[in-house]
């Protein structure tokens, strides 16, 4: 079952990367990728674009749909720790979290489609 289900997903995948037309890698004077991502036939973004710090950390996941972020977006530091996550429904914030250093929620908000906040929560540790 799992064999089938993972060559389904392997399928899928293959579809929708024929479908992004493509790649664009952005590196900065000494060759250090700096932001990978896909442009669909519209040369808008699509998919997840990685934005990476000078040692080549992955500090940003932006999902996008369209050019439109459309997703999670994940941010780290420069550990690669996450520090903040906040969901885009057709490039309008749902929701967000973020960490502190030690991996705490320190807050939670939640945005109507209009992006105007309807919750928010917060918790400050020591």
């Amino acid at each position: 079952m799992k064999t089938v289900i993972t060559l389904a997903v392997c399928v899928l995948l293959s579809l929708t990367l024929k479908a992004q037309t493509k790649e664009v890698v952005v590196k900065d004077s000494n060759g250090n990728v700096l932001e990978r991502g896909f442009l669909n036939d519209k040369d808008e973004k699509e998919s997840v674009w990685l934005i990476y710090n000078e040692n080549g950390v992955v500090v940003s996941e932006i999902e996008y749909k369209n050019g439109k972020r459309d997703g999670i977006w994940r941010m780290y530091d420069d550990n690669g720790k996450l520090r903040f996550k906040v969901e885009y429904v057709n490039d309008k914030k749902r929701r967000g979290r973020q960490w502190d250093e030690k991996g705490h929620l320190i807050d939670s908000r939640t945005w109507d489609s209009e992006e105007v906040l309807i919750a928010e929560y917060k918790r400050y540790y020591r």
